[in-house]
């Protein structure tokens, strides 16, 4: 009978913990995430280097989103607040890095399958946290 009972008690714990966990995970909402796929998507129509530039700018904002009382965190430190939930975190951190020579070296020229993938892989981590 005592091994009954700390056996429903174990499951009992678990189960409040995985329910708190849950529920404390920020998500973006379908209506969000809708307009950022289209804001980000729509960067297609621009230089490489300018639309790698917005995309990104695009995509920590949505995340800034979840946080509004975390408004004085640079691009890197709003991301690294959901890194752990994007399925394709190395990607995201290399077109982070990426962003950050578009915008601080004059000789670095982003391709167009570049700025592609970088929205295709900023979209991807998005919807990882819509769900």
């Amino acid at each position: 009978m005592t091994e009954t009972f700390f056996t429903i008690f174990g499951i009992m714990v678990f189960l409040g913990i995985f329910v708190l966990l849950k529920r404390k995970r920020k998500k973006i909402s379908p209506e969000t995430l809708a307009m950022a796929k289209g804001k980000i998507q729509n960067t297609s129509s621009l230089d490489p280097n300018h639309a790698l530039l917005e995309s990104h700018k695009i995509f920590v904002s949505t995340i800034q989103s979840l946080f509004p009382e975390k408004n004085n965190l640079t691009a890197a430190q709003v991301t690294k607040l959901v890194a752990s939930r994007f399925p394709n975190q190395p990607r995201i951190w290399s077109f982070h890095g990426l962003r950050n020579k578009a915008a601080h070296e004059t000789d670095i020229r982003i391709s167009i399958e570049q700025a592609n993938s970088a929205r295709t892989e900023f979209i991807r981590a998005l919807e990882a946290l819509s769900g």
